[in-house]
């Protein structure tokens, strides 16, 4: 195989990679909204959707910034916003670690939400 027949199945590779994932974090979101609206706050389901949500959301704006700022065209406006993408992302993930760790978790978070 030469240079190029690599680079092409490492591609391939990686786009079904990240279909797979992305489809993993879809369908791994519908029991854990399943068991927080049938059981409550659980730890240890408020600790997976607070880094799964994230993740999901991370990926769905990924793929809007790659069709609408592609990097070909605009190099600074997608380096930035996706640098910005990244910020907000951990921001999340540490902000629903904090909602865990030293308030009622998500799930009882969101009800007090829904309810005011």
């Amino acid at each position: 195989m030469n240079n190029l027949e690599t680079n092409v199945l490492v591609n391939r590779w990686e786009g079904s990679w990240h279909w797979l994932v992305e489809r993993g974090l879809s369908i791994s979101l519908i029991p854990m909204f399943g068991v927080s609206m049938l059981y409550g706050g659980h730890p240890a389901n408020d600790f997976l959707l607070g880094f799964v949500l994230p993740i999901h959301t991370h990926i769905g704006l990924s793929a809007v910034v790659t069709d609408y700022l592609p990097h070909r065209r605009l190099p600074i406006i997608n380096r930035v916003v996706t640098a910005l993408q990244f910020l907000l992302t951990g921001g999340a993930i540490y902000g629903c670690y904090t909602i865990n760790t030293e308030d009622v978790g998500l799930t009882e978070y969101f009800k007090k939400m829904w309810k005011a």
